[in-house]
């Protein structure tokens, strides 16, 4: 697990960002969907949550609907409960001091995980791979 001190972000624990919050999903791209808050809403978003609307976690590069994800807005476009992943809001280096970036991950009203969110996909599978004693080994290739 990548350690945040070792590339100089550090949780905001305490000290709060001065301007604003992103309040954030990711979607199946990786591109974080969300709601910019006030600085002041930060304890209450980690303590609720935030809800969006379900549709925006399956969506394309350009953030219109994935045809044949069964999340388009034409279904309906039913809000998920998002609840912080647990990492805390995180400093956005390029805004450093004025926002933070709070992590968010998708269930449904029940408080079911929502099948389509990619954060709570990777955690059921990191489980797994705990759960056997494998510790998984990934890198990335450009």
């Amino acid at each position: 697990m990548m350690n945040l001190e070792n590339c100089g972000m550090r949780a905001i624990k305490g000290g709060q960002p001065t301007d604003y919050v992103i309040a954030a999903i990711c979607d199946l791209n990786g591109i974080f969907r969300g709601k910019r808050c006030e600085a002041d809403q930060l304890a209450k978003l980690e303590r609720d949550g935030a809800r969006m609307p379900m549709s925006s976690i399956g969506v394309d590069v350009w953030g219109c609907d994935a045809v044949g994800s069964g999340l388009t807005l034409g279904r309906g476009d039913t809000d998920g409960i998002c609840r912080p992943t647990g990492r805390g809001a995180l400093p956005v280096l390029a805004d450093a001091g004025r926002a933070a970036l709070l992590p968010l991950w998708m269930e449904v009203e029940d408080g079911t995980p929502f099948f389509s969110d990619a954060r709570r996909m990777l955690a059921h599978v990191l489980a797994r791979f705990e759960a056997r004693g494998l510790p998984p080994v990934v890198a990335t290739e450009l």
